[in-house]
Parts: C-alpha cells; sequence; structure tokens
C-alpha cells in the first residue's frame, strides 16, 4: 500500500497582537501655530535691505536728537560767552537733514509689514503702539525741538552781547523773557530757546527708546 506524504505537520494557529505606544508629546516640540508662524516668515534680499535701513534710520534719528540736546546744553553752560567752535558748527544755518530720518522709520516699517507675507498686520498691538509713539515723537520734534534749533541757529549767526545767552526776563541777566540778539518783539533769547530744545530732546529721545523697545519686544 502506497503511502502519501503530507509533508510536515502544520505549526499551531498562534494568535497575533499588534502592540501600539502612545508617547506623550515632548512640552519643546513646536506647535503646529508655531511652525506655521515660523513659515511665513519673509527672506529675501528686499527684505534684509528695508529692514536694515529701518534700523538705520531709528538709530540716526535718536542719534541726532541727542546731539541737538548735548549741543543746546553745552551753549547754556558757556554762562554768556560764546559757544565753543564745535557747537557754533553744530548750530550753523541749514536744515537738520538728519533729524529728519525719524520721518523715514515709521514708513520703512510699514513697508516691512508689507513684505511679512502677513506675519505682521497693522492691527497688531505691538504696532499700533509703536506707530503711536512714533507719531508723538515726530509731532514734539516738528513742533517744538527743531523751531527751537532754528531760532538757536539765528540768534547765534548774529554777534551776542555779553550777557546775551543767560539774559532774562525784565531784561535783567539770568532771569527769563528779555529780548535777545534778533529776537525782535517776540522775547526769546537763545537761553529760551536751549532750554526749549534740551527738554524736547529729552522728551522725544525717550519716546524713540520706548517705540524702539516695542518693536524689538514686540508684546
Amino acid at each position: 500500500m502506497r503511502s502519501i506524504d503530507r509533508g510536515p505537520p502544520a505549526a499551531p494557529d498562534v494568535p497575533r497582537f499588534a502592540l501600539t505606544v502612545s508617547l506623550p508629546r515632548s512640552r519643546y516640540a513646536p506647535s503646529a501655530a508655531v511652525l506655521s508662524a515660523a513659515a511665513s516668515q519673509p527672506t529675501g534680499a528686499l527684505f534684509d535691505v528695508v529692514l536694515l535701513a529701518h534700523v538705520v534710520a531709528a538709530v540716526v534719528a535718536l542719534g541726532t536728537v541727542v546731539a541737538s540736546g548735548v549741543a543746546a546744553a553745552r551753549v547754556l553752560a558757556t554762562g554768556g560767552r560764546p559757544p565753543p567752535p564745535g557747537v557754533a558748527r553744530y548750530f550753523a544755518p541749514g536744515t537738520n537733514w538728519a533729524g529728519r530720518s525719524l520721518h523715514a522709520v515709521p514708513l520703512l516699517g510699514l513697508a516691512l509689514i508689507g513684505l511679512s507675507r502677513g506675519g505682521d498686520r497693522l492691527s497688531d498691538p505691538w504696532v499700533l503702539t509703536g506707530l503711536s509713539l512714533w507719531v508723538l515723537a515726530a509731532g514734539l520734534a516738528e513742533g517744538v525741538l527743531w523751531p527751537a534749533e532754528r531760532r538757536v541757529q539765528f540768534l547765534l549767526a548774529e554777534p551776542l552781547p555779553s550777557g546775551a545767552v543767560t539774559a532774562g526776563a525784565g531784561g535783567r541777566p539770568g532771569g527769563p523773557g528779555a529780548p535777545g540778539p534778533g529776537a525782535g518783539g517776540a522775547g526769546v533769547t537763545v537761553a529760551m530757546a536751549c532750554r526749549r530744545m534740551t527738554w524736547a530732546a529729552a522728551g522725544v529721545a525717550a519716546l524713540l527708546v520706548a517705540a524702539m523697545t516695542v518693536m524689538v519686544v514686540q508684546p
């Protein structure tokens, strides 16, 4: 009788189990919002150039404002004597164009927002706060600081009699209100104009520093 080769015995049917391990997400893993924001950050040569111009304009504006305040304080410190040659050259008649870089800062900032591909918006609180501070700084500079600087330029361009820098009210040296050279009926002396420059420059500088802080921190 011929045997039938059935082959090796079949292995027993062993149940199979799938093990799924769910690991907790690390708190340091970037969220989808963070990854999306990073992907929307602007890049390119144009953005870099505008950003550099924005920073340079802000630094030049702040430095010019501080220099104006220091120059006015040095005139006040002369005690009625002619100012040092360097200060006199600073107050040579003409427009302070370097200080006008203040106006370029918000314009370049708006250009950066336009180039941000939606990463920054004009409605963002930090953008509105920064722009408000820049508007206040520009208003104080145009309304007080630079008109006072032009007055000092005008008065120092004429020969100063002794005590003219510190002349004041009632025509007494050292008091406020006595007309200085070239002041006419306005009664604005070099000292008054310089004092106005110093406090206005301090105010503009404080506003600029606050605006720069807001723009960098972006609270």
